[in-house]
């Protein structure tokens, strides 16, 4: 890695690591108020900023999470649809491995994938 590519590592590392903590906040912000939008629209940009960024860096198994973390939390969020303890759980798991994933990159180790989630993930949707 040259010297470029390692500061653009590092740079993504260090935002996706805020843009998680920021994500976690608007998660717990979801629990208390149900009805708010404002934590649904930061979710979304975050998540997007996220996709694009692991998309850039080629890091798919992010890139492909971070679309699905995306579709629900745009469908769980709608005003139309209760809070789901089930989905909730789905969301908190993603957020985790994006977590675990900036952490195995900063040790240098490679990614895994979120097959499994993912899967849980789409089916839900449908």
């Amino acid at each position: 890695m040259n010297d470029d590519e390692a500061e653009h590592f590092e740079m993504y590392l260090e935002d996706t690591e805020q843009q998680i903590d920021a994500l976690c906040e608007a998660l717990k912000f979801w629990q208390q108020d149900p009805a708010g939008e404002a934590w649904r629209r930061e979710s979304l940009r975050l998540l997007h900023a996220m996709e694009g960024a692991a998309g850039a860096m080629e890091f798919e198994s992010v890139r492909g999470l971070t679309q699905c973390l995306n579709r629900q939390f745009n469908r769980v969020g709608s005003p139309n649809e209760p809070i789901d303890p089930l989905a909730m759980d789905r969301l908190l798991r993603g957020v985790h491995f994006l977590r675990v994933c900036n952490e195995r990159l900063r040790a240098g180790k490679s990614l895994d994938t979120a097959a499994e989630l993912m899967d849980q993930l789409r089916a839900a949707q449908q």
